[in-house]
């Protein structure tokens, strides 16, 4: 059983399905009920997979699919991220099913900021500030209504009291990026036996696609032409989550454009984060712009890497596979927000919005050293293990090695 609540939780389990035992046989179950549950219904049926749309948020709901299924594994893309993850994995234990938590993401230290893991008083100060800013995004959205709200935020109460302090879900095992992310995860707490390193299905995908023409394909569809440079910037949902503020994510984006408006052989394309961000709010801050951005959200990443010349991100995931796709990374901070992309990384670093634009045309007409590749290609399998595009039958393996090892 494969639980998913966004369209990047479809794209990295489905390759594990065809990696499994062909007795074997796998069912997804959609989360989200309200803002993305057509959307995410809609990419299930593209990859040909059976799911069901669970009918409630509660224990009640989650322990009648359990019954009914009765699964050998339940596989998540959180492991206490969302309050319904929590009731997965504690229903399964009682049921004696065991639970494999996937990581979707990219983790460092600068990345977790915004994540209120660990005990004492200004953890729970971060996590109501997280609270508040999730429940904006609620009051945000067209199709809220009081039960959706009452329902959501009893919940993510109840979800404060019982997983917070610990701040891992207990999942029976963990299938991480890389090395890094296991020693994160072991100096929060967790037990080094419960982490397996697989590497992701979500690089398989470049490993299988390099050589292809993918600019010619992106060019086409955006009416570029093909003789200029693609510079892909990787939003992340800092606003959102309560990092940035609306205008300072409209001076980061100023900046961008700013640098890339004067490489006469360049087009910038903004590919946002799949789940969170909103189209509308970056049309808005680039309205007046002479030659205006694309802007693109639900289209396949791989692809875009695969196009571009250059990526520039804060820490997107997005960033680490430009990086595993042979490709200059630029990682900014104009903020202090920190970046896993700094110059121990193989990334060219910028601090500074007059930085970028001497930053892009290095790597453009100069290319990256033989030292900055060594340090990216050393980055990589640090974060996201071997590049051989076989993380989806890793992770298939071990999934048929935790129901083959509950039944004895």
């Amino acid at each position: 059983m494969f639980l998913v609540n966004a369209t990047p939780n479809v794209e990295m389990f489905a390759p594990i399905t065809k990696e499994l035992p062909n007795r074997w046989e796998s069912l997804f179950i959609n989360l989200d009920r309200w803002a993305k549950k057509v959307e995410i219904e809609q990419r299930l049926q593209k990859f040909g997979v059976s799911y069901r749309t669970i009918g409630g948020w509660s224990r009640r709901e989650v322990d009648k699919i359990l019954q009914e299924v009765q699964p050998s594994v339940v596989v998540m893309p959180h492991d206490s991220a969302i309050p319904v993850d929590g009731l997965f994995i504690s229903c399964a234990d009682f049921r004696h099913i065991p639970t494999l938590y996937v990581a979707h993401g990219m983790y460092s230290p600068m990345a977790r900021r915004g994540h209120p893991y660990g005990p004492g008083i200004y953890s729970w100060i971060k996590y109501l500030k997280m609270a508040l800013v999730r429940a904006f995004r609620l009051m945000r959205l067209d199709n809220l209504s009081r039960r959706r709200l009452i329902e959501t935020g009893w919940l993510w109460i109840k979800h404060a009291f019982r997983y917070k302090a610990e701040g891992h879900g207990g999942c029976s095992k963990m299938a991480v990026f890389g090395d890094a992310t296991k020693e994160l995860f072991v100096s929060e707490g967790v037990s080094p036996g419960r982490i397996v390193v697989t590497g992701n299905p979500k690089f398989d995908q470049l490993f299988y696609v390099k050589g292809s023409d993918c600019k010619s394909r992106v060019c086409q569809r955006y009416g570029i032409p093909e003789d200029k440079d693609i510079i892909l910037l990787l939003t992340g949902y800092f606003v959102e989550s309560g990092l940035w503020t609306p205008g300072q994510r409209k001076q980061f984006i100023m900046a961008i454009c700013k640098a890339t408006s004067k490489l006469p052989r360049a087009k910038l394309i903004i590919k946002l984060h799949p789940v969170v961000e909103r189209e509308a709010d970056y049309q808005e801050i680039v309205k007046d712009l002479a030659e205006p951005p694309v802007i693109c959200q639900d289209v396949s990443l791989w692809e875009l890497l695969h196009a571009c010349s250059v990526a520039i991100t804060v820490f997107s995931t997005g960033g680490l596979e430009a990086m595993a796709a042979g490709k200059p990374v630029v990682g900014m901070s104009l903020f202090g927000d920190g970046t896993p992309f700094d110059e121990t990384s193989g990334a060219v670093f910028v601090r500074k919005e007059d930085d970028l634009l001497p930053a892009l045309e290095a790597i453009l007409y100069n290319g990256l050293s033989e030292e900055m590749k060594e340090k990216a290609s050393r980055f990589v399998h640090r974060h996201a293990y071997v590049q051989d595009g076989k993380a989806a039958k890793r992770i298939a393996d071990l999934i048929v090695q935790m129901a083959t090892e509950t039944k004895v």
